[in-house]
């Protein structure tokens, strides 16, 4: 995605290794040159496939953008 989507400098995924029930599995982390380049990466065809498999994989969800 980072190729794909001007404006987003840096993309993570990263996997909890703590296994406490207050961890996540999965995080994900990116950070954007600004808010109209978080909102292309929300509408980019690419990441609207991505949000599709994970709506069907996953049971909760939390963001938070800043």
């Amino acid at each position: 995605m980072k190729s794909k989507v001007n404006g987003l400098l840096k993309v993570e995924v990263g996997f909890d290794f703590s296994n406490k029930k207050e961890s996540c599995d999965v995080v994900l982390y990116s950070e954007f040159e600004n808010r109209e380049s978080l909102h292309e990466y929300q509408i980019h065809p690419d990441h609207d496939d991505i949000k599709k498999w994970l709506s069907e994989v996953r049971y909760e969800r939390r963001v938070v953008d800043y």
